[in-house]
């Protein structure tokens, strides 16, 4: 061993303490250590580094990429359709299992299992978000809710799961191209109930045809109405036709097709099978009895309630600002308890006026429904009894007449989807997409810091031998 000085050497002087630390002597010491102090810091990463080697197997690696939500609505919480919309709907059950199921990976209750605990999505908020979030909280105002547009998909596995790092990243590929099929599939895409009305009036009989006809249009109407509400000045490049458009051609196919075609049925009182038509005809009155029951006995009640709001209302109309309360106390309420009273009461006999309303007319509705099937049965009836022979003549202009509205109706249909696929490639082609490359972590970074504690240890190790006058390692300076 070398003859250096030590540290105690360094504050002992001849048995005496020494009031002060000679700095001088104390960085000598150091300096004289320097090789030590490097081999002993080398000495650590390597002990660091076999170390973590030896449990990298049970450590997590993590796959991450971002993916950005920018359809109609996400500000707010909402699907298109406003129906509620949550960022973990991105790795529900249904996406994760379609997901392994379409890249062939184990698709066991225990192994979705793992990859659903394993997956997270965290929203990223910019930091001018938060600035103007804290400085609107200084100013003592509630802050806004932060909607944030992207988000951070992470997938952590341990090291030796039964996937590698490839497949991973292959994973969170599909789950997201999953979700985002399944996005286009329910709002990219006309319903598909629009296209079957072909097949519903050839394998239905003539009677069924005006309450087929009428839902069908209803639909349609219904359907084209929500769409024109947010999208009034777009235009298809291919059809040349707005959605307002679509409205008056759908209302010229009623006035046209649908009721040349009705009309031609109710002239001839046409059926396929007229005895199949009356029991039709008889379990639909049955139905509309006992609809007709339970309104009028909803309609009573409703009444009733109505009576009582009427009885007791002139007690809760008049409300007057409390002129009593306590003019030192800012806190206090300014409106007394009667005229929260009367607003309740007034609140309350508005919504069971309108309840009586909706009441009345559904039961009238019913009524009327009963009163046309009853008509139309007579009639189906009279025929029936009489025999009267079916009017050939009349039948082939109907089912002519059904032909044409067939086809005006496959043309009317394909203007609709081909409008709304040029509308949902402009509206929702970005919808969701991936805004940062699929990366698993590098195994470089993950050395990063067992090197940095093998060097503080062996460091530090290596400094308090040079203290203690032990030096292992020979030096060259004096």
């Amino acid at each position: 061993m070398n003859n250096a000085p030590s540290f105690n050497e360094a504050v002992l002087d001849k048995g005496t303490v020494n009031e002060f630390i000679d700095v001088k002597k104390f960085f000598l010491i150091l300096v004289h250590g320097l090789p030590q102090i490097i081999c002993c810091a080398l000495l650590g990463i390597i002990v660091s580094i076999i170390i973590f080697l030896s449990y990298s197997n049970y450590s997590n690696v993590n796959t991450t990429t971002r993916v950005i939500y920018s359809f109609k609505g996400v500000s707010s919480g909402n699907y298109p359709d406003n129906t509620k919309f949550s960022p973990s709907d991105l790795i529900s059950a249904d996406i994760l299992h379609n997901s392994l199921l379409k890249d062939n990976f184990n698709t066991s209750i225990d192994f979705q299992s793992a990859i659903s605990s394993a997956i997270t999505i965290e929203g990223i908020v910019p930091a001018e978000q938060i600035k103007l979030r804290e400085r609107i909280s200084a100013l003592g105002q509630i802050p806004p809710i932060v909607s944030p547009s992207e988000y951070i998909l992470s997938l952590s596995l341990p090291r030796k799961f039964p996937l590698s790092l490839e497949q991973r990243k292959r994973l969170l590929f599909s789950i997201i191209n999953e979700f985002k099929i399944k996005f286009e599939r329910t709002f990219a895409s006309p319903p598909l109930a629009l296209s079957d009305l072909p097949e519903t009036l050839k394998s239905a009989d003539y009677d069924d045809f005006e309450r087929i006809l009428t839902d069908n249009s209803t639909r349609i109407e219904n359907y084209l109405n929500n769409i024109y509400t947010n999208s009034k000045y777009f235009r298809s490049s291919r059809t040349k036709l707005s959605f307002g458009d679509l409205i008056n051609e759908n209302k010229v196919f009623n006035q046209i097709f649908k009721n040349k075609t009705l009309g031609l049925i109710h002239e001839g009182n046409l059926a396929r099978d007229r005895k199949s038509a009356l029991i039709k005809m008889d379990y639909q009155l049955y139905q509309l009895k006992n609809l007709e029951k339970q309104q009028i006995e909803e309609e009573k009640t409703i009444r009733d309630y109505l009576n009582d709001a009427t009885k007791h209302n002139s007690s809760y109309i008049l409300g007057v600002k409390s002129e009593t309360y306590d003019q030192r106390n800012y806190t206090s309420n300014i409106l007394d308890k009667g005229l929260i009273d009367s607003i309740l009461a007034n609140d309350t006999y508005n919504f069971i006026i309108k309840k009586a309303l909706e009441a009345s007319l559904s039961l009238k509705s019913t009524q009327v429904q009963e009163v046309i099937i009853a008509e139309n049965r007579a009639k189906m009836e009279n025929a029936l009894t009489n025999q009267s022979p079916i009017d050939y003549e009349l039948a082939s202009k109907a089912s002519k007449s059904m032909d044409d509205l067939i086809i005006a109706y496959q043309n009317l249909i394909n203007s609709i989807r081909e409008t709304y696929s040029d509308y949902a490639n402009q509206e929702f082609t970005d919808s969701i997409r991936i805004s940062a490359p699929i990366e698993n972590e590098s195994f470089l970074k993950t050395l990063i810091t067992p090197t940095i504690i093998g060097i503080l240890m062996g460091s530090i190790l290596g400094i308090g031998l040079s203290l203690l006058g032990i030096n292992i390692v020979k030096s060259s300076f004096t």
